[in-house]
């Protein structure tokens, strides 16, 4: 087991962080989530300095 894990372990914590970041990436991108009003906001903005 101690082998395994000397092993894989670090590929293994590898794809635990890469799911994570995914997770929390995609809750960023939701249609209420943070990025999507920044979006919004950032648009807004430049809509106001064109007009």
């Amino acid at each position: 087991m101690k082998e395994f894990i000397e092993e894989y372990g670090g590929i293994m914590m590898a794809c635990f962080m890469g799911l994570l970041f995914l997770g929390v990436m995609s809750g960023l991108l939701d249609p209420d989530g943070g990025l999507s009003r920044l979006a919004v906001i950032f648009a807004e903005g430049i809509g106001t300095l064109c007009s």
